[in-house]
């Protein structure tokens, strides 16, 4: 071919010549002897007590007697995130309001 007239493409970037290439190096591998759990690692450890020492919990509501508390996520299960709705109420699941009436009669609910 002739390279006068010849462009660069994507595939002339991707393709490459094995022979040329570094080898793979598989990483999961690597330290596996030596590696320590991240909960384990003493500098976590200071950090989390430091944080834990330090945090004040600030109580917005109390819990009501005999509920049981009901975790929610908001993305995917109160709106959908990657929508291309404009407002709130077009970000909103189906029957939410619905959904969410009837959780709190029997539980306390945390987003």
């Amino acid at each position: 071919m002739d390279t006068k007239y010849h462009h660069r493409t994507v595939e002339d970037d991707i393709i490459v010549n094995q022979m040329d290439s570094p080898e793979i190096v598989d990483d999961f591998e690597l330290g596996q002897d030596e590696a320590v759990d991240i909960e384990d690692d003493e500098a976590n450890k200071q950090k989390l007590k430091r944080r834990i020492d330090q945090y004040e919990i600030e109580l917005k509501n109390p819990s009501r007697p005999g509920k049981k508390l009901f975790v929610l996520d908001i993305d995917y299960t109160l709106f959908d995130h990657r929508s291309t709705a404009e407002t709130p109420l077009e970000l909103m699941r189906p029957y939410l309001h619905a959904f969410l009436t009837a959780v709190y009669a029997e539980y306390d609910m945390m987003i």
